[in-house]
C-alpha cells in the first residue's frame, strides 16, 4: 500500500533540505529503491508521470518530489489517479 506526503511551505522554509535530509537518513538498501526529483520549469503533469511510471517500473519505490508550484499545471489533484497505480511512497514539496 502506498502513502502520499505533501509538505507545503514558503520559498526558503527548508522543504528540498528536508527532502535531501529524508533520502540521506534512509538505511543503504531503502536508499537503493529511492529517488529525489526536482521538478523543472514547466513540467506537464503527463511527463511527470510518465517519469514516475519508469521509476517504479525499475523498482523505485520511495519518491521525493521537490517543486511540485514549477509544473505548467498542478498536478497534484490528479495524483489521486495515478497514485494507486504506482503503489509506493511519495513525499511532495510546494510552494
Amino acid at each position: 500500500m502506498g502513502k502520499l506526503i505533501v509538505i507545503e511551505g514558503t520559498d526558503g522554509s527548508g522543504k528540498s533540505t528536508l527532502l535531501r535530509q529524508c533520502i540521506a537518513a534512509l538505511p543503504d538498501e531503502m536508499r537503493a529503491m529511492a529517488a529525489y526529483i526536482s521538478l523543472p520549469e514547466g513540467v506537464s503533469p503527463k511527463e511527470l508521470f510518465s517519469d514516475l511510471l519508469n521509476l517504479r517500473s525499475h523498482g523505485i519505490g520511495i519518491m521525493l518530489i521537490d517543486g511540485l508550484e514549477r509544473a505548467a499545471k498542478s498536478p497534484l489533484a490528479a495524483m489521486a489517479d495515478i497514485f494507486p497505480e504506482l503503489s509506493c511512497k511519495i513525499v511532495i514539496s510546494a510552494d
